[in-house]
């Protein structure tokens, strides 16, 4: 009877002494974290959370930085990993850069005042910073319209009225290293101002950080579903916006389409302004859908032009449930010219003279080994030479790119091509390009 209490106790001790491993590592390691912070801000929590299902955190943490009299206050934070021994190994992997095939943190309740001293410190910052960073095409078309401002800084918010953050914030990644499939899963929602929820997958091989740290994997997007859900944020904005332009709320928001038609180069179909105008006035939810054909690498998207990004990415886009889908706006249609408040219009770059021409025959290098399908093989410093001839670049990401070369202009060809029965025009940056090919007449 005794030896099987005894094996029935083994269990008991074997969950304890990898629950209290599993406490003490914490502890240890949050009290590392907060002596070595220390120069910077005094870090306090109330206890350690740990569970043997994979899941470690804190409770209570408070943050006091030294620079200021002020506090961001967490009630929790989570970390997941697949189980428990991914913590009790953490040192190892980390020292191996091995992903692990699941991974999460959470953060309940961030608590930050916008009007504290560390933010008005921040906000100052920002403002006296050199205007060196020009901002994202998001950042621009959400404050559209808003006056003289390019884009909503940490002052411009807190002058809407946004004086308090209470944020939840949780995000998930998978990684299956055999497909090098690479998931993001987040939530981040502020109270019943606004809430972002998001599912990316990349084509992304993470595990080649440990042959060679020092080059950053380069993510394709191969699917994304994104919803911004807004409750309360728009009527801050109005306000503030309707104030900048010395004018009421309906004109702020005829004042952003018009000016979003500009940036588009058309002008929205008629269902689609109507519900772009409710949701602009009264809030709602924004959808986006992203499925590219192939993998699509989302640095230089600055570089194409509305219409072809859209292509490109496989965008749709719901508005309150109405469906915006690049087939579905008339890119070709004409303006008026006194209905479109003009702005820098996210589109192919120009140049103010005309491009220059084909060099003439006798002034062109002369053919190099043709391979198979009638291509010769060009330096990369000679593709001005070819304007509007046909070409094929392969680049550094292992992508090729053939099709009409129509513009070279600041280290970018552009590359006219056809995808899903559309001409698109896809930018290179030369210093890509490890091979060039002229397709030979």
């Amino acid at each position: 009877m005794r030896k099987i209490i005894y094996i029935l106790l083994i269990p008991a001790l074997l969950y304890g002494a990898v629950k209290g491993l599993l406490w003490y590592q914490v502890k240890s390691r949050m009290d590392q974290l907060v002596e070595q912070a220390g120069m910077f801000a005094e870090v306090s929590y109330d206890g350690i959370h740990t569970s043997v299902l994979g899941e470690v955190g804190v409770n209570n943490l408070i943050i006091k930085p030294r620079m200021a009299n002020d506090q961001i206050a967490i009630d929790a934070v989570r970390v997941s990993a697949p189980d428990i021994l991914y913590f009790l190994s953490a040192a190892y992997r980390l020292h191996e850069r091995k992903m692990p095939e699941r991974f999460g943190v959470a953060f309940e309740k961030i608590r930050v005042d916008l009007n504290g001293q560390l933010i008005r410190m921040m906000s100052q910052m920002q403002q006296q910073a050199p205007a060196q960073r020009r901002p994202s095409v998001l950042e621009r078309l959400d404050a559209l319209g808003c006056g003289e401002v390019g884009s909503f800084g940490l002052d411009d918010v807190i002058r809407m009225g946004y004086d308090e953050v209470v944020l939840d914030l949780a995000m998930n990644m998978k990684y299956e290293e055999t497909s090098n499939r690479f998931t993001i899963d987040m939530d981040v929602r502020d109270r019943d101002i606004y809430r972002v929820t998001a599912s990316m997958d990349f084509d992304m091989d993470l595990n080649s950080l440990q042959v060679n740290p020092a080059a950053a994997p380069q993510p394709n997007i191969t699917h994304a579903n994104l919803q911004y859900t807004d409750s309360g944020y728009h009527k801050l904005r109005n306000a503030f916006c309707a104030k900048q332009n010395n004018s009421s709320v309906e004109a702020y928001v005829d004042r952003t389409i018009s000016m979003l038609n500009g940036e588009l180069g058309t002008r929205l179909p008629q269902n689609i302004d109507k519900a772009l105008r409710g949701y602009l006035t009264n809030g709602g939810r924004i959808s986006l859908t992203i499925k590219p054909d192939d993998p699509a690498a989302l640095s230089g998207l600055h570089l194409y032009s509305a219409k072809d990004a859209m292509a490109l990415l496989g965008m749709t886009i719901k508005i309150n449930g109405v469906t915006l889908t690049g087939d579905t706006i008339p890119w070709d249609g004409q303006l008026e010219a006194d209905a479109v408040v003009h702005t820098d219009a996210v589109q192919q770059p120009t140049t103010a003279e005309p491009p220059p021409q084909p060099a003439p025959l006798a002034q062109r290098p002369q053919p190099r080994a043709v391979s198979a399908g009638g291509y010769q093989t060009v330096d990369t410093g000679e593709l001005h030479k070819y304007l509007n001839r046909q070409i094929r670049v392969a680049t550094r990401s292992g992508k090729q790119r053939s099709g009409r070369l129509n513009l070279l202009e600041d280290d970018v060809a552009y590359i006219e091509m056809e995808l899903r029965g559309h001409s698109l025009t896809f930018p290179v940056k030369l210093a890509e390009i490890t091979q060039a090919e002229l397709l030979v007449q």
